[in-house]
């Protein structure tokens, strides 16, 4: 079993943690952290690509509305719209992420960028929720995946959640 396996299965995405705040992302999209890194974390607009932004002294995160998806996307398409998100941002894409489940219509891939001669780790995952298309990006300074990021990519993940 992988390591990034075995780290999804022990996140139980299944979301039993009780979110304290919430900040509103979309008219039916709010994330709930409540778990470091991104409790106490206040979400940024992100006017270069759209979205949201949440950073802090250890890793970076994105939020990005694919808004030019319609309905919710396959997994055949999910794996398209990674696969252009790496040639979009001229990352390599090293491998896709063990699913999250049949009811979790997610997909993620785990890139690699050599950003100006340092290594730059991202797990994206394109996320339907909320009636719309995401993509969810996790960054941090790294040539390999760690359990820091893992952690706080799947658990943001899990943060996401529909406007009752």
């Amino acid at each position: 079993m992988t390591r990034l396996l075995a780290l999804v299965l022990s996140l139980g995405l299944a979301g039993a943690a009780q979110a304290q705040t919430c900040s509103p992302i979309s008219q039916t999209v709010e994330f709930c952290p409540d778990v470091a890194p991104w409790a106490g974390v206040a979400p940024r607009p992100n006017p270069e690509y759209g979205g949201w932004t949440w950073a802090n002294d250890e890793i970076e995160m994105q939020l990005l509305p694919l808004d030019y998806v319609e309905g919710e996307p396959s997994a055949e398409r999910r794996i398209e719209l990674l696969e252009q998100f790496a040639v979009t941002t001229n990352g390599e894409m090293v491998e896709f992420a063990p699913g999250l489940g049949d009811a979790v219509p997610a997909t993620t891939g785990v890139f690699f960028y050599p950003e100006s001669g340092e290594n730059v780790l991202a797990l994206v995952t394109v996320y339907f929720i909320g009636g719309g298309t995401w993509a969810l990006v996790t960054s941090e300074y790294a040539a390999t995946l760690t359990d820091m990021q893992a952690d706080a990519h799947f658990s943001a993940l899990d943060a996401l959640k529909e406007v009752p």
